[in-house]
C-alpha cells in the first residue's frame, strides 16, 4: 500500500514539473523575451537582465529609404456659378405663362416666359395691310392706273382709320394704367407714339386721296420709300410677335425669378430670369498645401446638400495671391490663412438633383511625393508632429528626436532628423536606452 501511495506522489510531482517546465519553456521564458509582452518592458525585463549580463539586446531594425506617398489636401468651401446670364423682355408686355421656377435645370433654347401675344398679333396684321397697300399704290402709279389708284387711296383712308381708332383705344387704356401706377412711362410714351403715327398715317392717306382725285399722282420714287417702310414695319412687328416667346439662351441652372403672371415686363424693369451657366466649387485651400496644389489635379467634392455621394472635379484655377504663394513671390502684409481654389465639376449628381450655387461642402485632392520614410512603429510619439527614435550605428543604439509628417499604410514621412540609409530599431525600442549594445535582425 506504502508503495503505491509513493509511486503515486512521484507521478504527481513528475507531472507538475512537466507542467512547470512547459509553461516556462512554452509561455512564460518566450513572453519575457517577446517584445509584445508587458513583462519585456518592466523593470526587470529580458533587456535589464542583457544589460546585466553585458550581451547585446535582439532589436528588429529597418533602413530610412526614399519612396512615393500619397497626401490628401481637405478644405472646406462652397459651390460658385462660373457665369451668369440676365434674361429681360425685348418687349414690353403683359406676362401671361411662366414655365420655369428657381432651381430649374434648362436648355438653350427652352421655353421660359410667355407674354400675352394678342397685342402683337394685330400690329403684324396692320402691317402686312399697310404693306400690301403699299405694293399695289407702286403698281398702280407704275401702271398709270388713276381709278384704281382712287380706289386704292380711298380703302387706305378707311384702313387708316381704323387703325387709328385701335391705336387711340390701346393709347387710353395704356393712359389709364399708368395713372393707376400699373405700367411704366416708357410704355405709355410707346403707345402715344403708336397713336400719333396712326394718326399721322391717316393725314398722309387723306393727302394722298386728296391729290389722286385732283389728278396728282406722287412720282414712283416716294412710292417705293412707301413700300421699303412698309416692309420695315412688318419686319419690325414680326420680330416683335416673336420676342412674346422668352427663351433660354445657355444650358444652366435658373437661380432668380423676378417675374410673375399679369405683370407688365420690359422697359426699366429688373431682369426676369438669372441664369447660371456652369457651377465651380470654391475651395479654401490652408497655406502650408496650397504649393501642392496644381491644375489639372483630379479632385472629389462632397457636398453637405448630397452625403456620401462623391463629385469628380478638376482644378480649375487659383486666385493671383495662390499663385504668387505657390511661386514664393512677394504678396501683401495680411497674407490670408487659406487661399481659393476652384475645381471644376466634371460630373453631376444623379437623379436629376442639381448643383446649384451656395452649396457647401468639401474638397479632396491628392499628391503624391518622393519623400524620406521610415516603419511607423519605429517612433515614438511626443508631440502631434515631433517624435523619437533609435538609430544603430556600430552594434549600439543612440536616441534621436525627429519632426515627422504623413503616415500612410504603416510608413511615416520624416521631414527632419534622419538621413536617408540610416538604420532604424523597429521592435523593442521602448526598452531601449542610449548607448545600448543590440544584436540586430531584420524585419519579416
Amino acid at each position: 500500500m506504502l508503495k503505491i501511495k509513493k509511486l503515486i506522489w512521484i507521478v504527481v510531482f513528475g507531472l507538475t514539473i512537466l507542467f512547470l517546465y512547459f509553461i516556462g519553456v512554452k509561455v512564460i521564458i518566450p513572453a519575457y523575451k517577446s517584445p509584445l509582452s508587458r513583462i519585456y518592458y518592466s523593470r526587470y525585463g529580458y533587456p535589464t537582465l542583457l544589460r546585466y549580463l553585458e550581451k547585446p539586446i535582439p532589436v528588429e531594425v529597418a533602413t530610412s529609404t526614399l519612396s512615393y506617398i500619397t497626401e490628401i489636401i481637405t478644405a472646406e468651401g462652397h459651390t460658385v456659378s462660373e457665369d451668369l446670364v440676365y434674361v429681360n423682355s425685348k418687349i414690353i408686355g403683359r406676362v401671361q405663362k411662366i414655365y420655369v421656377s428657381e432651381g430649374s435645370i434648362v436648355k438653350s433654347g427652352e421655353l421660359l416666359v410667355k407674354l400675352d401675344s394678342a397685342p402683337f398679333e394685330n400690329e403684324l396684321m396692320e402691317a402686312k395691310s399697310i404693306l400690301e397697300i403699299a405694293e399695289t399704290s407702286l403698281r398702280a402709279i407704275s401702271s398709270g392706273e388713276r381709278s384704281e389708284i382712287i380706289r386704292q387711296n380711298e380703302i387706305a383712308v378707311e384702313r387708316a382709320k381704323k387703325v387709328l381708332e385701335i391705336s387711340e383705344n390701346r393709347y387710353m387704356r395704356e393712359k389709364e394704367l399708368y395713372r393707376q401706377g400699373l405700367t411704366s412711362k416708357t410704355s405709355l410714351e410707346d403707345y402715344e407714339k403708336d397713336y400719333l403715327d396712326a394718326l399721322a398715317v391717316l393725314l398722309g392717306s387723306e393727302k394722298e386721296l386728296e391729290k389722286s382725285k385732283s389728278g396728282r399722282i406722287e412720282e414712283i420714287e416716294v412710292a417705293k420709300s412707301r413700300l421699303d417702310a412698309a416692309h420695315s414695319r412688318l419686319k419690325i412687328a414680326t420680330q416683335n410677335l416673336d420676342a412674346t416667346a422668352i427663351h433660354s439662351p445657355i444650358d444652366g441652372v435658373v437661380i432668380e425669378k423676378n417675374v410673375n403672371i399679369g405683370e407688365i415686363t420690359g422697359g426699366i424693369q429688373k431682369h426676369m430670369i438669372v441664369i447660371a451657366s456652369g457651377i465651380l466649387f470654391r475651395a479654401n485651400v490652408d497655406q502650408e498645401k496650397v504649393g501642392k496644389v496644381y491644375l489639372g489635379q483630379e479632385a472629389e467634392i462632397i457636398l453637405s446638400a448630397y452625403p456620401g455621394i462623391p463629385i469628380r472635379g478638376i482644378v480649375r484655377k487659383f486666385s493671383p495671391a495662390t499663385i504668387l504663394y505657390n511661386q514664393r513671390k512677394p504678396v501683401a502684409d495680411n497674407v490670408p490663412v487659406t487661399f481659393p481654389v476652384w475645381i471644376s465639376l466634371i460630373e453631376n449628381i444623379e437623379n436629376n438633383r442639381s448643383i446649384i450655387s451656395g452649396m457647401t461642402g468639401f474638397s479632396q485632392m491628392k499628391t503624391q511625393r518622393q519623400t524620406l520614410i521610415v516603419p511607423t512603429s519605429g517612433i515614438i510619439q511626443i508631440s502631434g508632429t515631433e517624435g523619437l527614435v533609435f538609430i544603430v550605428e556600430d552594434a549600439k543604439v543612440s536616441l534621436r528626436k525627429v519632426v515627422f509628417g504623413m503616415t500612410e499604410n504603416g510608413r511615416t514621412e520624416i521631414i527632419k532628423g534622419i538621413e536617408l540609409g540610416e538604420t532604424v530599431v523597429i521592435s523593442g525600442q521602448n526598452a531601449l536606452k542610449e548607448g545600448d549594445v543590440v544584436e540586430v535582425k531584420s524585419a519579416e
